[in-house]
């Protein structure tokens, strides 16, 4: 097992305002982490730290081996979805090509190796009869799996996902977590999410975020380690399908 990201005393934020404070901890190669908490805690701050994004005040984002930037196509990014511009006139094949932006040789136009890796890529995610549709005409579920496809096309050895069940049906959200499994295999994963008591059967651990990081090394958790996080989250369960909300938070 390799370290691949190191976080030391992270402060970080916006102008003036600090969101992250003191955040400390490693990322492995076979990790997956659930990263939880209240919204404004900066679950996406940290993820932009991660990214190179935004500087951190204070402290050190170290990358280990050749995860050197996310430009150099050792991270993936799946990005929440609202932040996408799905007028925009492009179709699925070239999502996924713009995947490899950085690797490519000649950035206008795309060799055939790179041509073959996103057929692969979309084949592998299941929607390569998606590839000549233009991005507008896809459902919520399917333009998930084009941002998954474009993420990994690199084979990157970090996949980081922004809330990515958000505006999904539950259909696709069982599909996402099996692929997530299988990908896990090759790769580090950081997802955010709200959804702890779902994710807690598909990750290995769990991160807590609430201006502070509290990093929990089981998927198994509960509502009275969450108050000692500081993590305003309360478990709920209806028979067999847990689910979570957010309790009343100052952030």
């Amino acid at each position: 097992m390799s370290k691949i990201v190191e976080i030391q005393s992270v402060f970080a934020g916006y102008n003036d305002e600090v969101i992250l404070k003191d955040v400390s901890f490693d990322i492995f190669d076979d990790d997956f982490i659930g990263v939880i908490g209240p919204n404004g805690g900066g679950k996406t701050t940290l993820l932009n730290v991660i990214l190179g994004l935004i500087k951190p005040i204070k402290g050190t984002v170290k990358f280990c081996d050749d995860l050197s930037s996310v430009r150099n196509n050792r991270i993936g990014y799946l990005p929440q979805q609202n932040k996408i511009d799905k007028q925009f006139p492009i179709t699925v094949k070239d999502v996924v090509l713009s995947g490899l932006i950085y690797s490519s040789r000649i950035l206008i136009k795309h060799s055939k190796f790179d041509k073959q890796k996103a057929e692969e890529t979309l084949q592998r995610i299941g929607i390569c009869d998606l590839k000549n549709i233009p991005i507008g005409e896809l459902s919520g579920g399917q333009m998930q799996k084009v941002l998954l496809a474009r993420a990994i096309v690199s084979s990157p050895r970090l996949l980081i996902l922004d809330e990515p069940i958000t505006f999904v049906d539950n259909q696709f959200e069982g599909e996402l977590y099996e692929i997530l499994n299988e990908l896990n295999k090759e790769m580090a994963i950081i997802m955010v999410t709200h959804d702890v008591g779902t994710i807690s059967s598909y990750v290995k651990t769990i991160a807590c975020v609430n201006r502070s990081l509290h990093y929990h090394r089981s998927n198994i958790i509960s509502e009275e380690q969450l108050a000692s996080y500081n993590c305003p989250i309360k478990l709920i369960t209806h028979g067999e399908v847990p689910h979570t909300v957010l309790k009343k938070h100052n952030h």
